[in-house]
């Protein structure tokens, strides 16, 4: 899942719509939440100019004058909506995403800015959320922070704080640890900063999504920053080499190293001729490797035919047994040696 959330402060103007279309395509974006969208019929936003011209899908909800209007837009390939609620502070889309049992649940939130009005938006979502069992995903600006760290040069109101913490703990979401910028909105005359624009998520949902990260990008043509939730592909590259300790113990090991060590001659950068040279020596490696191995697997093999026939001598058979172990332990691990 990649998830684009952005109080976009205004999608009337061309600009803000190739800058919403870059960072969809950016961050190759699968559902994507616009809070103040600031238009009263939100059919007039050019949806296709955010998104592209692939499959997808949009529910909005229109502003009241200037004041508010959001809109959610999704691949079609990915997430198919069942249901759609719809508030002058939220559009909760009620649908099955690919491969993913059960409801996935995601609301697209832009709350208020008076703190009673605040509490009743908190209300309400906990009361649909008990009411729809699923994934649930929130997102948007959610008009409140946490603490007081989570301001600067901007006024804290305790009370507003802990009305939000208490919001997200009886929901039993979870708020994610967030890269990027510090805080996600901006008051540029005063230079106020605060963190009200964030993910949240309950734990069936990050059980079915476990590498996601949150990301605030720097603000460009709005207020506030773009946020972004992604699935991360981590990808450390090829296996390790893996050496095992029982090689040095093998007659020519010593030279084999040696000889690929002071045998290689080419040129370059430093760091590219030691990162060549090593990868030289690794090669070497691997074919004698490949050479002992056969021969170990045809020792094991014979001694496995000798205990099969009765043909251990008395006196020594606890110690060939005890070796017989040791090296089918070896012989199977070093089969996991790869590039």
């Amino acid at each position: 899942m990649n998830c684009l959330s952005l109080n976009v402060r205004g999608i009337g103007d061309d600009a803000k719509v190739r800058w919403v279309r870059s960072l969809k395509v950016l961050h190759k974006i699968n559902f994507l939440g616009l809070q103040e969208t600031q238009l009263t019929d939100y059919s007039r936003i050019d949806v296709h100019g955010c998104w592209g011209d692939t499959d997808m899908y949009c529910e909005g909800v229109d502003s009241d004058g200037r004041s508010g209007g959001l809109i959610s837009i999704w691949d079609t390939n990915y997430f198919q909506k069942t249901i759609v609620l719809k508030h002058r502070h939220f559009i909760i889309i009620i649908g099955s995403w690919l491969g993913i049992p059960g409801h996935t649940i995601l609301a697209n939130i832009y709350a208020p800015q008076a703190g009673s009005e605040k509490q009743k938006l908190w209300e309400d979502l906990i009361q649909i959320k008990q009411n729809w069992v699923g994934n649930w995903l929130l997102f948007g600006d959610f008009n409140a922070v946490r603490q007081k760290e989570e301001r600067f040069n901007s006024q804290f109101c305790p009370y507003i704080a802990s009305n939000f913490n208490k919001f997200i703990h009886d929901a039993g979401v979870i708020d994610f640890n967030m890269s990027g910028e510090q805080y996600t909105y901006l008051i540029r005359v005063d230079a106020k900063l605060s963190k009200i624009d964030r993910f949240l998520a309950c734990s069936s949902f990050l059980s079915y999504f476990p590498s996601l990260t949150a990301t605030a990008h720097p603000r460009h043509l709005s207020d506030h920053c773009p946020l972004t939730l992604s699935s991360i592909s981590k990808d450390f590259g090829p296996p390790s080499f893996k050496f095992f300790n029982s090689w040095l113990t093998v007659d020519g090991i010593d030279q084999i190293v040696s000889n690929a060590w002071t045998g290689f001659n080419r040129y370059g950068r430093p760091d590219v001729y030691l990162a060549a040279k090593l990868k030289h020596v690794k090669e070497e490696i691997k074919k004698w490797r490949k050479s002992e191995h056969k021969k170990e697997t045809q020792e094991l093999t014979n001694l496995k035919e000798m205990t099969n026939n009765g043909k251990w001598a008395t006196d020594v058979s606890d110690i060939k047994k005890r070796n017989l172990q040791i090296l089918s332990v070896e012989v199977q691990g070093e089969m996991e040696v790869t590039s």
